[in-house]
């Protein structure tokens, strides 16, 4: 039930992303835009046919399955903030139902000390860090496409810029103790895992010098398809 859950959290992100850009005036984004908000009803179709009979009823994936309907009709008549606002909320009831999944199959109870920290990792840790960077995409994608930067605007970046640098170091703790339990997976983690914390310091980087420090020359969709690469390696990696 996990893995078509972080397939449709993906989209999500992505949807929301390329929708910034379009209602932004990124007249580049609208073919894209459209062909993900397909790529997220195929998903939630995918989600909805793995779940549980009482998952699918609940009022919880009931919830999300409403949010992405009014997204999905009404999204590009609201203002950015408002769009990225709706998107941001739905998908944290995704995140949310995600660790109702672990809990509902006792994925949570899990008594040994590397599956334990791996399911953590899947469920909590990479998630919290896949997120916030999915929020920085689509407001970096926003403000590089105006190229204009507002003083709330500006301070929300920057904080989820620190949020992001301590997620990172939480993340890579639990796959540091998943290495040390199980040291056969230590190989196949270390690479990926350090490929993705030197994108994640690529991309913070970037924001800080170029969108914080108000010199929009990096194309939005340049800045799309860098922090996009680096969200589906975490996918990836989960």
């Amino acid at each position: 039930m996990l893995k078509p859950m972080n397939r449709l959290t993906q989209s999500m992100q992505q949807h929301r992303g390329l929708s910034s850009g379009v209602l932004n005036g990124n007249e580049a984004m609208k073919e894209k835009r459209a062909a993900k908000e397909n790529d997220v009803v195929a998903a939630l179709a995918a989600t909805d046919a793995e779940l549980s009979p009482q998952l699918r009823q609940s009022a919880a994936w009931q919830a999300i399955r409403q949010d992405w309907e009014q997204i999905r009709t009404q999204g590009l008549g609201w203002a950015p903030p408002e769009n990225l606002k709706r998107h941001t909320a739905m998908i944290d009831k995704v995140l949310v139902f995600m660790v109702d999944i672990a809990d509902a199959t006792e994925l949570t109870l899990d008594p040994v000390m590397d599956t334990y920290y791996f399911m953590d990792t899947v469920v909590s840790k990479m998630p919290a860090m896949l997120e916030p960077l999915g929020i920085t995409r689509a407001r970096g994608t926003g403000v590089l496409t105006r190229k204009e930067l507002s003083a709330q605007l500006r301070i929300d970046i920057a904080s989820l810029n620190a949020q992001m640098a301590n997620t990172l170091r939480a993340q890579n703790n639990n796959l540091d103790k998943v290495g040390r339990y199980n040291p056969g997976l230590q190989g196949s983690l270390s690479g990926p895992a350090k490929q993705f914390t030197d994108g994640v310091d690529k991309i913070l980087a970037l924001v800080h010098d170029d969108i914080l420090g108000e010199k929009f020359v990096t194309p939005p969709q340049t800045y799309f398809t860098m922090t996009t690469e680096i969200i589906d390696l975490g996918y990836k990696m989960m």
